[in-house]
């Protein structure tokens, strides 16, 4: 009788620490997915801004005068802390 009773306790412990350990790893994945999701924004836009500067590059090479203009966005850093 006392072994059953070891024996159910055990299942349990390894019950709930199976669940406690699986919302710990969904709770990081999350957050991992989230800090590289932004960085692939800050990515994608430094290569923007590369190409650009390619562009200019090659337009200067070929002689063609156009007028090199850039337009920057910014945006407070609590507005996106707080964006669902």
């Amino acid at each position: 009788m006392a072994i059953s009773i070891v024996w159910i306790i055990w299942f349990f412990n390894i019950f709930f620490m199976v669940i406690i350990l699986a919302n710990f790893l969904i709770a990081e994945v999350s957050v991992t997915f989230e800090d590289v999701k932004n960085l692939g924004n800050v990515f994608l836009n430094r290569e923007k801004a590369k190409f650009n500067e390619l562009i200019f590059q090659i337009q200067a090479y070929f002689g063609i005068k156009n007028e090199f203009s850039v337009m920057v966005f910014t945006q407070n850093k609590d507005f996106l802390e707080n964006t669902p």
